[in-house]
């Protein structure tokens, strides 16, 4: 494995950063779970459902309406994907950190 790797980056991590990554995991799962995550998600869904609607109907003459909704559609996208990367690597570090207690 290499040191650019994300399962090695969380096999080397000191349990600080463990359990800091475990928490972070947590209020992500959580916000994603709370009323407020819920309308954020599905805000960013709309957006990206509008932008990908408006990109069938855009002239492809013009590059920077093309270049502005497929923006729209990359950041609505990404709030999904970080939130989502969060509880994943939550869990991981959640995973090493058991396994680590465990070989004690």
């Amino acid at each position: 494995m290499t040191d650019l790797d994300p399962a090695h980056e969380i096999e080397t991590a000191p349990d600080e950063v463990l359990l800091s990554t475990m928490d972070i995991g947590d209020q992500a799962e959580k916000f994603i779970a709370s009323e407020l995550g819920q309308v954020l998600l599905a805000i960013a869904k709309q957006e990206a459902d509008d932008a990908l609607q408006k990109l069938k109907d855009v002239s492809a003459w013009d590059q920077k309406a093309i270049l502005e909704l497929q923006s729209r559609v990359w950041r609505a996208e990404s709030f999904n994907g970080w939130l989502g990367s969060l509880v994943f690597k939550g869990r991981e570090a959640y995973s090493e950190f058991r396994d680590r207690k465990g070989e004690e």
